[in-house]
């Protein structure tokens, strides 16, 4: 079975990112990591990250770029024959939307 990762770059991302963190927890495709890239948000994002085991990198804002912190991410899972990048508002349609992109 693939090793699947998740990458999600966020800022302040609030009930939208409660809700998918929320999702992930119960795809039915196992997920190896989930990577939140947080660029300094003043809300509870990152606490709410943690509190859900998922592993949180926190960069600045001004290094954020979409192409360049992306790569840094592929970079940090090696381990990963699949990374998923997800927008801290997708809607994730049920639990087996990850089984369901990832094997089609």
């Amino acid at each position: 079975m693939e090793k699947v990762a998740v990458v999600i770059p966020t800022l302040n991302g609030g009930e939208p990112l409660k809700r998918l963190l929320l999702a992930l927890k119960i795809q039915t495709v196992p997920l190896k990591s989930v990577l939140i890239v947080d660029s300094q948000s003043n809300d509870d994002t990152v606490e709410h990250a943690k509190s859900v085991n998922f592993k949180v990198l926190q960069i600045e804002r001004e290094q954020f770029n979409h192409g360049g912190t992306r790569q840094q991410c592929l970079e940090l899972l090696p381990e990963s024959d699949i990374v998923v990048f997800l927008t801290q508002d997708v809607q994730i349609a049920d639990s087996h939307a990850l089984e369901n992109l990832v094997h089609c």
